[in-house]
């Protein structure tokens, strides 16, 4: 059987991992993640949504399509855009934030 590790890292020094038991359950996860440090990062004045439509417009598009409802997404929306949107928050953070999943094989 196969789980999905969504691995946080934050500030270099803090890792949060969570377990998966499907693959679009670990890439809400992922997103909502990335959401929460988007949010932290327009707060603090490091960017605006301008700075996403500009930079990465595809996955704006994206996120304006389900108003941050990303568990309305289908998987294949998720994967599509999760890297750039990971991308545009380490580049807007100085890397603070990373997110990443692995597949594994779960044995008994």
């Amino acid at each position: 059987m196969n789980v999905w590790v969504v691995i946080d890292r934050y500030d270099h020094s803090e890792t949060t991992t969570s377990v998966h038991m499907t693959e679009k359950g670990a890439y809400i996860q992922a997103w909502q993640i990335l959401l929460e440090s988007w949010e932290n990062i327009m707060n603090g004045g490091f960017a605006d949504d301008e700075d996403l439509v500009e930079d990465y417009p595809d996955v704006a598009d994206f996120l304006k399509s389900y108003d941050n409802d990303i568990e309305r997404a289908k998987l294949s929306e998720l994967q599509r855009h999760l890297s750039d949107f990971a991308c545009y928050i380490g580049e807007s953070s100085d890397w603070i934030c990373d997110v990443s999943i692995d597949a594994n094989r779960l044995r008994a």
